[in-house]
């Protein structure tokens, strides 16, 4: 039997050597959860007191967790070998699996990073926006927009765009009541400058025929939702935001030119998330990390196209596009299909009929190349050939009604009604400069469009879909 002192010598000896075991494991712990904390905010700094502790995402912090739990296995065999009881934390089952666990998480997030950068991978995640924030950058700096966040710009209520006020909805046209009256069927034209333009635009001689000679018993009406130089994936975003809460019963839908454009960032990339303020501060430092990146690409790669790994046809676009000063189009192939075909059925979920319109041309002139928008008249005449050809697969697909445009305006006796820029109609280039109260006696492209429209919604109200929701 030991001595007194030796017993107790031992004691402490042991309980000593559990302190330092039980110190190591803490420490292990604390660098298994700082690891990935350094990793999503790259720089952290904690202070002690007089002192300060900096960290920067680097090899450094990995080598910290290898480090200790070296120390701390040379540690236990040591204990091993001078036989003595000292145990630590790890020694029990519960902080085992929270250090397998922690340490399984930080490998998922050092080596696929690390890997990632190496091979240079990057994908364009949207900002998140905070909901109560309403700053933003447009890409439009003119009086008679506002930036947006989610839209990118905005029209300004009450100023003059295009020699026309925008009204209270920031729209272009005659004033609207937001609240729709009892009995009465509300078109909402949706689209670009196309369906913008005018003085007055074609919602408006739209709204003037179905008034005048309603195709049901109800009170019709019609007005623009249109902005200039708004692509698909805008005004997808527009009808979430505003479009929906008008309650609409058929939603026209005349985009195509501006998805085709080519720009130096697609508007996927600057069109922003709307979250919550402490979603959104997460995701805005998640965004940047290239596990995330490629997360959401590999989840989705035509919505979040990255430099390696884009779909066949736009990698070979932008092969294409590098030439031309490394621009991409706005709204790819494959986005505008997603897009057109995510809005159909959000017109549906509001309890609405989409029409779809492919929008007709002229020849592209060569002031679009000038602009660089496209890369040559004919490239640009073939692409948006191909984007009109998307919008009818869709309409097929979705057994949506088709207005095509593009087919019944390309005879000859038809390409008199294009303005100079074989994009828009009638007078487009001189409106600006029109006097507020001098409009054109004469539209005749706008009021065949009006018509067409008209006709086709005639035969809508027609259809089992309408008589499903009416």
């Amino acid at each position: 039997m030991p001595s007194e002192p030796a017993y107790d010598f031992s004691r402490r000896r042991t309980f000593w050597v559990s302190l330092v075991l039980a110190f190591l494991d803490a420490a292990l712990l604390a660098a298994l959860i700082l690891l990935p904390t350094v990793w999503l905010l790259d720089h952290i700094k904690i202070d002690f007191g007089v002192a300060r502790l900096s960290i920067r995402w680097n090899w450094k912090p990995l080598l910290a967790p290898v480090i200790l739990f070296a120390a701390r296995t040379l540690a236990a065999l040591w204990v091993g070998h001078a036989g003595l009881s000292a145990a630590g934390l790890i020694e029990r089952l519960w902080f085992r699996r929270l250090i397998l666990a922690l340490a399984s998480t930080c490998l998922f997030v050092a080596i696929p990073e690390g890997l990632l950068k190496l091979a240079d991978f990057k994908a364009e995640i949207p900002p998140a926006i905070v909901i109560v924030d309403n700053s933003g950058d447009g890409n439009l700096s003119r009086n008679e927009t506002l930036p947006d966040p989610e839209l990118i710009f905005r029209l300004k209520p009450g100023s003059i765009f295009a020699g026309r006020l925008v009204n209270t909805l920031g729209f272009l046209g005659r004033e609207v009541d937001q609240v729709k009256s009892p009995n009465t069927i509300r078109v909402i034209c949706m689209g670009d400058s196309v369906t913008a333009q005018g003085r007055p635009g074609y919602p408006q001689y739209l709204h003037e025929s179905l008034t005048n000679q309603p195709p049901t018993t109800n009170r019709w009406e019609a007005f623009n939702m249109a902005i200039h130089a708004y692509s698909s994936l805008q005004g997808l975003t527009l009808f979430n935001k505003q479009g929906r809460a008008l309650k609409p019963d058929i939603v026209s839908l005349y985009y195509g030119w501006n998805d085709h454009w080519l720009a130096d960032k697609t508007d996927r990339q600057q069109m922003g998330l709307s979250m919550a303020p402490k979603t959104a501060r997460f995701f805005n430092a998640l965004r940047k990390k290239r596990v995330f990146m490629f997360l959401v690409w590999s989840l989705n790669p035509v919505l979040h196209m990255a430099r390696l790994g884009e779909t066949p046809s736009a990698l070979d676009y932008r092969k294409k596009a590098d030439a031309f000063d490394g621009r991409l189009l706005r709204v790819s192939h494959d986005e505008y299909r997603t897009t057109l075909t995510a809005f159909v059925i959000a017109i549906r979920k509001a309890g609405a009929v989409p029409l779809l319109i492919t929008a007709p041309r002229n020849s592209i002139t060569p002031v679009n190349v000038h602009k660089r928008h496209i890369r040559s008249v004919e490239e640009g005449n073939r692409l948006h050939d191909q984007y009109a050809e998307i919008t009818r697969e869709v309409a097929r697909q979705m057994h949506a009604p088709l207005l095509d445009l593009a087919v019944i305006m390309t005879s000859p006796e038809n390409l008199r009604y294009f303005a100079d820029d074989g994009i828009h109609f009638d007078l487009y280039s001189y409106e600006p400069t029109m006097e507020s109260d001098a409009d054109p006696e004469r539209q005749p492209g706008l009021k065949r469009i009006a018509a067409e429209l008209d006709a086709k919604i005639r035969e809508i109200v027609r259809t089992p879909e309408w008589r499903q929701l009416h």
